[in-house]
């Protein structure tokens, strides 16, 4: 289960997504209905996650697009710390990203700097975006105060690609919902210890057949998916838009990822001039504990959020 590892500056990071990207099969062919146990692989995985109730983890995100003489490159940092049981978090991100639209201009740089912090009792979640002054909003419910932060989910890595954010519903719901007996489930190439299990969800458009795909890859020891290839199917041909490779390592009984790399595709320009150019990123996870809240610093409320100190001593790897 290992993954390649990457440095986004070298030239040789494009030539390495690009064969990935277009060796890739074009069409799902030989596909067979899902038996229960196929479906019994993505259900494992979803147990896997539903089994975490608290962590703690340092995710780093390294990001590059080149196309169309106009270049981005971002970093972001996140250090995600989640009580599930105490319905209490505690999230810091700080990113930049530099992006030159032409060969001729010289890049243009941006950063952020965002906290935020819930506190249990109170049901109030507070936000700090520098250089603002802290706000505070109150929601009814934990998942709701989640879904207002906007940073990644990580219980959504290996189900929805890059990076999802928290979402309102519960994580199970998620998940359960993406794999869910009401999805089209299809089965090929299946090998001694892997099997690619298909996702095809029908979309309503006449006269064309159009169907949205996903393609997980998954170890069948495991019950982890090792390529996740997300696209749609026009007329029969499967034009794919992110395909991701993850690797995971058990810890403290449970399969965590520990990097994921992946490319997607983006539009740029406007008409007849419109291009689609490859994003590549690389995702490092440094997991500090999981399922144990003891190990979480009691500390850590929403008076924290203006120790900038302390703030950026949390995204440092040690």
């Amino acid at each position: 289960m290992n993954c390649i590892k990457i440095a986004l500056t070298s030239s040789q990071v494009v030539a390495a997504f690009a064969l990935a990207w277009f060796s890739f099969p074009a069409r799902a062919d030989d596909v067979r209905d899902a038996s229960a146990d196929v479906r019994s692989i993505p259900e494992a995985f979803v147990a896997n996650w539903e089994s975490v109730q608290s962590y703690d983890v340092l995710v780093t995100k390294e990001s590059l697009s080149i196309g169309r003489g106009r270049s981005s490159e971002a970093t972001h940092s996140y250090r995600l710390i989640l009580d599930a049981v105490a319905e209490k978090f505690f999230m810091v991100h700080q990113g930049t990203r530099s992006e030159s639209i032409s060969l001729d201009d010289p890049p243009s740089e941006s950063r952020v700097f965002e906290a935020y912090a819930r506190d249990p009792l109170t049901k109030e979640t507070w936000l700090w975006q520098f250089p603002d002054r802290p706000q505070k909003y109150t929601t009814e419910g934990f998942r709701e105060s989640l879904a207002k932060v906007r940073l990644p989910d990580v219980q959504l890595v290996g189900s929805l690609s890059n990076l999802y954010s928290f979402q309102k519903n519960e994580v199970a719901h998620t998940l359960k919902r993406n794999f869910g007996p009401h999805k089209k489930i299809y089965e090929q190439n299946r090998q001694s210890r892997q099997t690619d299990i298909v996702i095809d969800v029908e979309l309503p458009f006449p006269h064309v057949e159009r169907i949205t795909r996903r393609v997980y890859r998954f170890d069948t020891q495991d019950f982890v998916p090792l390529r996740i290839t997300t696209g749609v199917v026009i007329n029969g041909e499967y034009k794919i838009h992110v395909v991701e490779d993850i690797e995971w390592k058990q810890i403290d009984g449970v399969f965590l990822p520990v990097s994921l790399l992946g490319q997607s595709s983006q539009s740029v320009g406007e008409g007849s001039h419109q291009e689609v150019i490859p994003v590549h990123y690389d995702v490092q996870f440094d997991w500090r504990s999981v399922n144990k809240r003891s190990a979480i610093d009691g500390s850590l409320n929403p008076s924290v959020l203006l120790d900038m100190d302390r703030l950026l001593s949390m995204l440092m790897r040690p």
